[in-house]
Parts: structure tokens; sequence; C-alpha cells
């Protein structure tokens, strides 16, 4: 909770020679997100993350995409992942399995010498587990309590194999989020921890004027990180807190706190 007093208000009284402003007491709660993707099956380094939210006490828990494939333990991540209730985005990995067989399928999959890892994997998931995977949505947006809209997609929304990396422009990014109105982003996919905010110039309006802050449209970019298979040098199970803030402290209300822990 945290009181507010208007400038305006506060110099009014003051004129008048009240020295006790108006003030506004603003309800803020404290909110905590954790954010882990591209589990990949990794048990080991899943088990390594769970232990470590004991300790951090989350309010909520969202994993962006890629639950499974790619380490041989995707149906016990799935069984983990569901018995604690988290909240999870499908990633592109969930749809090779999904589209496995269908005119939808990556071209090529049918091999066993190049997709060999799925066929293994479609061998063992359940058709209960499949059924859940089937049923998770494509991304999320939260709208929790007191907070700023925060959206979430394993790429971007509609194109799960879109990502990002640290070392782009603000305009390469800003021509695959542009559609995006939430000013915070949670992206995934390229398995690297990312944390920016990206900036658009708008072209001027048809008189040629335009407000400074209206001509540019900010968003703030995260990446979690790669819980179970990181490609940013270190092999450590990666993800990330956020915490909303008031938008003076970070443009878009979010603060992001990179995780990392050894397993």
């Amino acid at each position: 909770m945290a009181v507010y007093c208007p400038t305006e208000l506060l110099s009014h009284w003051t004129t008048i020679g009240l020295f006790t402003p108006l003030c506004i007491v603003v309800r803020y709660e404290l909110m905590r997100i954790a954010v882990l993707a591209d589990i990949h099956g990794n048990l080991p380094a899943l088990e390594a993350v769970i232990a470590r939210l004991d300790t951090l006490q989350p309010d909520y828990v969202v994993v962006n995409g890629d639950l499974i494939n790619g380490v041989p333990f995707s149906t016990e991540a799935i069984n983990r992942v569901r018995a604690l209730g988290w909240t999870v985005v499908r990633g592109n990995h969930e749809f090779y399995y999904l589209d496995f067989g269908t005119e939808r399928a990556v071209p090529g999959c049918e091999d066993p010498a190049r997709w060999g890892q799925l066929h293994w994997l479609i061998e063992r998931i359940t058709p209960d587990q499949g059924a859940y995977l089937a049923m998770l949505p494509d991304e999320r947006t939260f709208y929790l309590t007191g907070t700023q809209p925060l959206r979430m997609a394993h790429g971007v929304p509609g194109r799960n194999r879109v990502g990002f990396h640290n070392e782009q422009a603000d305009p390469q990014i800003a021509a695959e989020i542009h559609p995006i109105s939430e000013r915070t982003f949670v992206s995934a996919h390229t398995h690297v921890q990312i944390d920016r905010h990206v900036h658009m110039a708008i072209a001027p309006t048809a008189n040629g004027h335009a407000d400074e802050d209206a001509a540019i449209r900010r968003w703030h970019l995260i990446n979690p990180g790669s819980v179970g298979l990181p490609l940013n040098g270190d092999t450590s199970a990666q993800f990330v807190i956020l915490e909303n803030v008031d938008e003076a402290a970070e443009a878009g209300g979010w603060r992001a706190t990179m995780q990392r822990v050894a397993y």
C-alpha cells in the first residue's frame, strides 16, 4: 500500500495556509511470477528449479513452452508440472508431437534418423498426457489486480518459432512484436536470457506533428532462458522472477530478475 499526494493538491493546500495536503491511499500489492521455459524433458534441471522456487515462493509459476522433447524425461516432466498445477503455454516442440502424422507435421519428421528423439517420445507419451498437451493454450495474457497487463507466448503470438537474441537491433525485434499492444512481453524459444527495452519510432501524422511520447512505441521484452537446454554458455537451469513495480521504476510495470541454478 502507498500514499499518493498529487503535487497540484499539495501546492493548493499550502497556498491557502493548510499544511496537511489531501492524499490518496493507493493499494499496491506485490505480485511475483516465476516464468520457466524450454524445459525439454530435463527432469533433473526441473527439480533443481522447483527446489529454488520453494525458497523464492512466487505467487504464480508459468511455463512458456517446450516442456517436452530433447532430454529423455518428458513424460516425467509432464507429470511433475501437472501435479504442481502450473500454468503452461505450448511451444513448437509440443506441436512437433501433436502434429506428427498429419498434414501439419514438420517436413521430414517422419525420418527417424533425423528426428529420432521425437519418434522415441511419441512411443512413450500416454494418451492422457497427449490430451493434456492438446488442450494447452498457445499464449496467455495476465491481468492481475493492481498490475499492468503481461503478454506471453513461446515465440510471438501465432508464430511459435520466432525468437530473439540480445545482439538484435531494436528495429528487427519491433518488426516482429509491433502487433502486441501490451507493454511487457515474455517470449522464449532461443534458450537465452533477455531483459531489454525495445523502442520503435512511429511516422509523423498527416499534419506532420506528433507528440514525442506518442511518436515512440516501447516494449519490455523478456526471455527467461532455458531450464533444460540453455544456449548462452552456462549449463545452469535458468528462469526469471517477474515482480510488479511502479511504471516510474520500470517501463511496462514489471521488473525481471534472472535466476540460474546449478544442478
